[in-house]
């Protein structure tokens, strides 16, 4: 395809608003432009007109592609103009073809400085062509990919149109781009191995890559709302907003080489001059962070309708205090989940020096809480820590644990502990786990008057102050964060964090017909957010269903809230 004749015939089109008119205007036959119009549409897979009445009109892709295809055709018209003042002794340099006009322009005059009094011509090769044209002869230099150290770095990065839902965030993380395809260019197609690995590192699938993109088609489906890899230049001099990545370091590494014979006395002022113009400081366009919690409520309220499950959820950003919800202020029975409000009381009470956390218990087979983990199924009797108990209730959710911990302290003492930090209606315990056990084999409700309860709402808010080091001393949130940490169970919440370079702290809850899980997700760039999910069962369904449902709906919440700055 001859892509700038295309574009030419767009841009007609595109002023005019008639293919009629435009035929006429060109020269051409009516049918031939409705072609050449539908041939750019598919190089450049997006829709650029659609019908209108008895005429056409521009979509919104049509509008900025047709932006950029009047400057491209104007730039190229002024390119040809100028020719006549070319020196014939110019040397011909072979760049990417993701540069624009005005950035070529502006690669062409810093190059014309550095190799004065010899001037250059820029010509825009694809990566996989640049290299030939080099030994051909064709260009007398080029700028090639290199995996390694190179004269010229580029930083990659996520560019998208203003408006897109992500655009407003500082930085993505690769899974932040898991429910989009991602636009890769035929200018990177050397670091598709790197690429392919890094980003499945991260939690994004590979599968949903667009490799070998030409430039001009990725700028257009991006403009489109299609997320694309790209640097900084590109995406900007193209009109997009670009995000860095964070937690990987991607970059398009290129070298300036000359064929034998041809290199200027000084070649590193040619380079200082590319870097000039491409490496140069851009700063990310700011723009308003739109917010769709609605949206993401019906999505979550569809998995849970899915799977035969209905659930209260809450998320939290912990750095700005936002927050999404739903039904996050209804009450439900915490299960294990309440072993951490527990590890919050002992801890409470050791820094009042109520007791030491390394006073020894012995528990014995016969007066035990039941359990399928742990002490809880133990043959012989057991001599452990108060401390040791708490890791055990934490990381195994053992219940002959906590139960250990809930005798030594006694009921009263804590609900004073947890009352001084956490209001009942929204975190309260009331009762041992052996007790919950006992009413359930005897018919009983899994919810009752003295059951332990919490609020999705009460359960973040919890794990804010564990995490701002306000639930107790400064050591004892850094002991329960540990223990959460250590959970072994990632088969809900962090489930849907599979990033190697995501932190889940969590504490799961399973009793009858629910299932919870509350803990806190850490992200490279410092922004970590607390999560709560309970949910109760409706429908028979499988439990790897089930469990992923709560791993799935946190990940939406959590998205969502990286995607704005504050509650609606």
């Amino acid at each position: 395809m001859d892509l700038l004749k295309h574009l030419r015939y767009f841009v007609a089109v595109a002023r005019t608003e008639h293919i009629g008119r435009a035929a006429e205007e060109l020269d051409l036959a009516q049918p031939a432009l409705s072609q050449r119009v539908k041939a750019l549409e598919a190089h450049l897979g997006v829709p650029l007109v659609e019908k209108a009445g008895r005429g056409i009109r521009l979509t919104h892709a049509g509008h900025r592609v047709a932006e950029r295809a009047a400057a491209v055709v104007d730039s190229a018209d002024g390119l040809a103009n100028g020719l006549v003042d070319v020196d014939a002794d110019a040397i011909p340099v072979g760049v990417p073809a993701t540069l624009t006009p005005a950035r070529l322009h502006a690669m062409a005059t810093a190059l014309d400085q550095a190799l004065t009094p010899r001037n250059c011509v820029l010509q825009p090769i694809p990566a996989a062509e640049r290299g030939a044209a080099l030994r051909a002869g064709r260009v007398a230099a080029a700028l090639l990919p290199t995996p390694g150290a190179g004269d010229l770095s580029l930083p990659l990065g996520i560019a998208l149109p203003p408006r897109h839902p992500l655009a407003g965030m500082p930085a993505l993380h690769p899974s932040d781009l898991s429910e989009h395809r991602l636009l890769i260019l035929d200018e990177d197609a050397g670091l598709r191995e790197v690429l392919t690995a890094e980003l499945d590192r991260h939690g994004y699938d590979p599968g949903g890559c667009v490799w070998d993109t030409p430039p001009t088609a990725a700028l257009a489906r991006a403009l489109a709302g299609e997320p694309c890899l790209t640097d900084p230049r590109h995406a900007l001099d193209g009109g997009l907003h670009w995000i860095p990545l964070v937690g990987l370091d991607l970059r398009r590494r290129l070298n300036l080489v000359w064929r034998a014979g041809t290199g200027p006395g000084e070649p590193s002022r040619a380079v200082a001059a590319l870097a000039a113009t491409l490496e140069g400081d851009v700063a990310p366009r700011s723009t308003p962070r739109p917010s769709q919690p609605a949206a993401t409520v019906a999505q979550i309220r569809d998995v849970w309708r899915a799977v035969g499950v209905v659930g209260g959820l809450h998320a939290r950003d912990l750095r700005s205090g936002a927050m999404l919800a739903v039904d996050a202020d209804d009450a439900w029975p915490m299960a294990s989940v309440a072993k951490v409000p527990l590890g919050i009381a002992l801890h409470r009470a050791a820094d009042a020096g109520l007791l030491g956390l390394d006073q020894a218990l012995t528990l014995r087979p016969d007066g035990r809480t039941s359990g399928t983990t742990g002490i809880s199924a133990m043959a012989d009797p057991v001599r452990l820590s108060l401390r040791d108990a708490l890791y055990l209730a934490l990381t195994i959710s053992d219940n002959a644990a906590a139960d250990a911990i809930w005798d030594t302290l006694g009921a009263d003492r804590v609900q004073h502990l947890l009352r001084q930090v956490l209001p009942p209606d929204q975190v309260r315990l009331g009762e041992a786990t052996r007790d919950l056990y006992d009413r359930l084999t005897f018919g009983g409700s899994l919810d009752g008057p003295y059951a332990c309860r919490a609020t999705a709402a009460g359960a973040t808010r919890m794990l804010e102050l564990i995490w701002s080091d306000q639930a107790a001393s400064p050591a004892a949130c850094a002991a329960i964060r540990d223990l959460m940490r250590r959970q072994v169970w990632a088969h809900r919440l962090a489930s849907g964090f599979p990033a190697a370079d995501l932190d889940v702290a969590g504490k799961t809850g399973t009793a009858g017909d629910h299932r919870h899980e509350i803990g806190v997700v850490s992200y490279p760039d410092g922004r970590r957010y607390a999560v709560a999910v309970f949910t109760r069962l409706q429908q028979e369904t499988p439990h790897h269903r089930w469990d992923w449902a709560i791993g799935e709906t946190a990940r939406l919440a959590v998205n969502a809230l990286r995607r704005r700055d504050s509650d609606d």
